[in-house]
């Protein structure tokens, strides 16, 4: 029987945890030199470079015209919860901003249940479970959660995100 983790996905694995774990850490960094646009802005060029050349190797197709409507939310959730997670970092710490952006799961299955008329079951399970589990370490540091108009907008970026 072949294994599903072959050395490739076990490696594309590793990179992935890595890049996710150290985005809020590396936003708070990118926010010393950037204004929370020009730092989303800058992510979207590097990303977009990075697929470009990743899609010219791989020979994706060319998205189809009946692809664009629905493309234009996907453009904005993407873009409004970028932003507004970098400026919500300005002035919240990036564990914090971890966490509350660790909350998209429940908002995800909340969206789902009202839009799709889903039941709510594995999903917001999951989601408060891990929300519960990040709030617990965010209090054993001493600091507690602290909602402020810039944790806020982090919420924001978190319900964009589900949506």
């Amino acid at each position: 029987m072949k294994s599903f983790f072959t050395t490739r996905v076990l490696l594309a694995l590793l990179v992935t945890v890595v890049f996710w774990a150290s985005a809020f850490a590396g936003i708070r960094v990118g926010l010393q030199g950037y204004p929370p646009a020009h730092l989303a802005i800058l992510r979207f060029v590097i990303a977009s470079v990075v697929l470009a050349i990743y899609a010219a190797l791989s020979h994706f197709r060319i998205p189809q015209r009946r692809d664009l409507p629905e493309s234009r939310w996907r453009f904005l959730g993407i873009t409004f919860y970028n932003i507004a997670l970098n400026y919500g970092e300005t002035k919240v710490p990036a564990g914090t901003a971890s966490l509350l952006i660790a909350s998209t799961p429940i908002w995800t299955a909340l969206f789902a249940s009202l839009a799709l008329k889903d039941v709510c079951g594995f999903g917001l399970g999951r989601g408060l479970s891990q929300f519960h589990r990040r709030r617990i370490i965010a209090l054993s540091e001493g600091h507690g959660v602290h909602f402020s108009k810039h944790a806020l907008i982090i919420m924001a970026a978190s319900c964009c995100s589900a949506i």
